[in-house]
């Protein structure tokens, strides 16, 4: 042979025994330019049906498994001794020998393979890994035939073809992303164990919603690689959670399960819709995620968990109304553990969830002690200054956080500043989780506070 095609002989690796005995009509254990010389004068121009060719050294010619013996075949060996079509410098992956590499070249490889009969192209296809059939480590790339699922033979290494679904199974592992890859119809994590993504770049479509990501009960996936997508649907019941920040055009769904956050470029600056299971703040530190909305039923169906961060939402990206609906229903009675709502994991025994209605009209929700009326990681007199001064404290007048409603009961009150004292965040500094040692500053004790409070209120009365 005077030349090779690096991709084609790549993914012909288990058929070239096939191939080549199909293509070496000249009987000399070679398929090189003297058999590409013989089958041109047979092939060129021919539509015609394979069994008109059946008599060449009974052997068939038909090497796209399109049915017939013709132009096409003729490509293929062109590609196959490394004589490709004349000025297209594309050969190397151009398989099918047009000058492009696109949708073609794939057909090709699914006619040849069986990926794709009469059936059509399997519903799915499942991650081995390079060599475990149970899934497990491997590196992922556009090239890799880390795959196994055609319809006419289950246990041929092929790569991962438009029209099947990305499953990965067995017990998990790391799957190393190299380059770009595409699961266009989705991903599917069926193993209960956990399966990180790690490099690269995984562009997702399929879905008119976004691209389709689902991780079974019990599972975990964990994203390091970046995500494009025209959008992202979170699918089944486990847990995904997204470490990168990606590239999304549309929103993002949560369906079921949870969907995590670590990363504050995660969501790609979209909304999000929870039509059921959880948003969560996956950080160890008081990261800010900004999306431009929230939808969805908080108060019955969906959940978000802000752990120890802060969730910002742009104007008009969701009412008070409904913040507060939410917020009463992930208190769930002051142990902020609601299944549906907005919660903390790592709220009660002292700590909430507040929020602020910025100047912008954005809104913050954030991890907070009671008493912190505008969530700055401390409660100081400022605060209680806030609380008493905003016209609701002892008046019976509607309250918010910001003016020292911290048990969302609508008022602010001494039971209010009960949740202050049993916060014990009041002159002790910051009191977010932080690394280093907050020197301790004597704590005052309730009736202190209630005093503050009362004098500031009645000289506010005086006047």
């Amino acid at each position: 042979m005077t030349g090779t095609n690096y991709a084609f002989e790549k993914v012909l690796s288990s058929k070239n025994t096939e191939f080549n005995a199909a293509a070496d009509v000249t009987g000399d254990g070679l398929v090189d330019t003297r058999d590409l010389a013989a089958l041109e004068p047979l092939l060129a121009g021919s539509g015609a049906a394979l069994t008109a060719f059946e008599g060449v050294k009974g052997r068939r010619l038909d090497f796209s498994g399109d049915g017939l013996a013709n132009e096409t075949d003729l490509a293929l060996l062109r590609v196959r001794v490394g004589q490709p079509a004349s000025g297209d410098t594309l050969w190397e992956s151009d398989i099918d020998v047009d000058g492009v590499i696109g949708q073609g070249d794939v057909t090709m490889l699914q006619q040849q393979f069986g990926v794709a009969s009469a059936a059509g192209v399997p519903a799915t296809l499942g991650w081995t890994g390079g060599d475990d059939l149970a899934g497990g480590d491997g590196t992922w790339s556009a090239e890799s035939l880390g795959w196994r699922g055609a319809v006419t033979d289950a246990t041929l290494p092929m790569p991962l073809v438009p029209g099947s679904t990305a499953v990965f199974g067995g017990s998990g592992g790391t799957v190393t992303v190299s380059g770009t890859v595409r699961a266009l119809t989705g991903i599917d994590v069926t193993s209960t164990g956990t399966t990180d993504f790690a490099g690269g770049t995984i562009e997702i479509s399929g879905d008119p919603a976004g691209g389709r990501f689902s991780v079974t009960a019990g599972g975990a996936a964990v994203v390091g690689s970046a995500v494009n997508a025209a959008g992202l649907v979170k699918a089944g019941a486990g847990r995904l959670t997204l470490a990168a920040a990606n590239s999304l055009s549309g929103p993002v769904v949560v369906e079921a399960g949870e969907l995590a956050v670590a990363s504050a470029g995660a969501l790609g600056g979209q909304g999000v819709n929870l039509t059921g299971g959880r948003l969560v703040l996956d950080t160890a530190a008081r990261d800010l995620l900004s999306v431009p909305s929230v939808t969805g039923d908080l108060q019955t169906d969906a959940g978000i968990d802000v752990g120890v961060g802060r969730l910002a939402i742009a104007a008009g990206g969701m009412s008070e109304a409904d913040l507060r609906a939410a917020l009463v229903a992930g208190r769930n009675g002051g142990s902020w553990d609601g299944l549906a709502g907005i919660s903390s994991a790592d709220a009660g025994s002292g700590r909430a969830v507040g929020y602020v209605v910025n100047g912008d009209g954005s809104t913050t929700v954030a991890y907070a002690a009671p008493g912190d009326t505008d969530l700055n990681g401390q409660v100081d007199v400022f605060d209680l200054v806030a609380m008493t001064t905003g016209g609701s404290y002892g008046s019976g007048a509607a309250a918010v956080w910001a003016t020292g409603d911290f048990n969302y009961d609508g008022l602010s009150n001494v039971f209010d500043l009960v949740d202050v004292e049993t916060g014990g965040a009041f002159n002790q500094g910051d009191y977010l989780p932080v690394a280093a040692t907050v020197a301790t500053v004597p704590e005052p004790s309730l009736l202190a506070l209630a005093a503050t409070a009362g004098y500031v209120v009645w000289r506010r009365r005086r006047r």
